[in-house]
C-alpha cells in the first residue's frame, strides 16, 4: 500500500513539474498549452448562456382554490396540538 502511495505521488509531483523542467531546458518550447487547460473552465466560450423566462399568469379559479386549500391544510396541523408550557408539572417552590 506504501508503494502505490509513493508511485502516485511521484506521478502527481512529475505532471507539475513538467512545464517548468520544460522551460528550463528550452525557452522557445510553448508549454502555455499546460496553463491553459486549468483556464478552459472559466473561459467565456464555455460558459453556458442560461435565458430564463417568466409567464405571467392569471389568477384563475384552479389557482386560488389550491391556495385555499394549502392553508386550510395547514391551519389544520396547527390547531392540533396544545399549548405544553401551559401546562405546570409541578408546583411553585416554598419560600423561605
Amino acid at each position: 500500500m506504501k508503494k502505490i502511495a509513493q508511485l502516485l505521488l511521484f506521478v502527481f509531483v512529475v505532471f507539475l513539474a513538467t512545464p517548468t523542467v520544460v522551460t528550463y531546458i528550452d525557452r522557445d518550447i510553448d508549454v502555455s498549452m499546460a496553463f491553459t487547460a486549468n483556464e478552459e473552465e472559466n473561459s467565456s466560450k464555455t460558459q453556458p448562456g442560461f435565458e430564463y423566462t417568466l409567464h405571467d399568469h392569471d389568477p384563475t379559479y384552479t389557482s386560488i382554490q389550491f391556495s385555499q386549500e394549502q392553508t386550510s391544510l395547514n391551519h389544520s396541523y396547527k390547531e392540533g396540538y396544545r399549548l405544553v408550557f401551559l401546562d405546570v408539572l409541578s408546583p411553585p417552590p416554598k419560600q423561605a
